[in-house]
Order: structure tokens, then sequence, then C-alpha cells
């Protein structure tokens, strides 16, 4: 369940269901909520790897393989030795990243847009150059 500690009402209901599995000694788990990226971080995301993808002629799909893989592994691959030996990498979805790895892999992604593509890519606040790239996008839509 969870529970907003800004809302008095949900602190008593926490209160009660904790002391109700202390009392009736039923296993319980205790973590905090990890802060997905936000609505606006998820709409800019995707005109990001559109934008770039119309630019450098990628598709959408390859766009975001590259933020992911190239720009942003340490975020996204994650390596991992099973039982028999063999390695294996798994990719995050960027739906389970934290707000705080997002801004982050954003900045990068804009960074290696412009260094390595040519590619100005503009800043998350900059609604009226996002504007233009969904434009833009809108333009080459058929192809990405």
């Amino acid at each position: 369940m969870r529970y907003n500690p800004s809302d008095p009402r949900d602190i008593m209901k926490a209160h009660q269901q904790l002391e109700y599995y202390i009392a009736n000694k039923i296993p319980f788990e205790l973590d905090k909520l990890k802060v997905s990226r936000t609505r606006n971080q998820n709409s800019y995301y995707w005109v990001v790897l559109k934008y770039y993808a119309s630019q450098i002629g990628f598709t959408k799909i390859d766009a975001e393989k590259e933020f992911k893989e190239v720009v942003n592994p340490d975020i996204f691959v994650r390596e991992f030795t099973d039982r028999n030996g063999n390695s294996h990498k798994v990719i995050r979805s960027s739906a389970d990243i934290t707000k705080e790895e997002m801004t982050s892999a954003l900045n990068n992604f804009r960074v290696y847009a412009e260094t390595y593509a040519g590619i100005c890519i503009p800043y998350e606040d900059d609604w009226a150059d996002i504007r233009a790239c969904e434009r833009e996008i809108k333009q080459v839509e058929g192809y990405i």
C-alpha cells in the first residue's frame, strides 16, 4: 500500500496497518517509493528521440537504442552472469529509471548529439524550440 506522508489520514492508516502486522506477527516489507520520471520528462524524452532520429536518418527505435546503449550504458545496461557462467546483457526500460537518472541521461544525450552529430537538441524548458522540433518531426513523421 502507498501512503502520502503529507496527509495525516494516510499517516494514521499506515500506523494502524503497521500495528496490525506487528500484533499478528505478519511479515511485512517497508520501503520508500522511487520517484519515476515525470510526465514532462516522458514527453520531452520522446520528442528528443524522434527529433534526433529525423535528423540522423534513424528510426526512433534506433535512436532509443543509441540513447540507452551508447550514450547512457551506466544507467540502462545491466550485465549479469547466470549460474551456467553465461554472460547476459539486459537493457532497462526508461519507465524504470528515476527522475534524476532521466535528467542525467537526457543531459548526456543532448551533449552527445551536439558533439558527435552536430544536432542541437533544445533544453527541457525551452518550449519554443521544442515546438519547432515537434513541427519538424511531423514533416518527416512517416519516415520515423
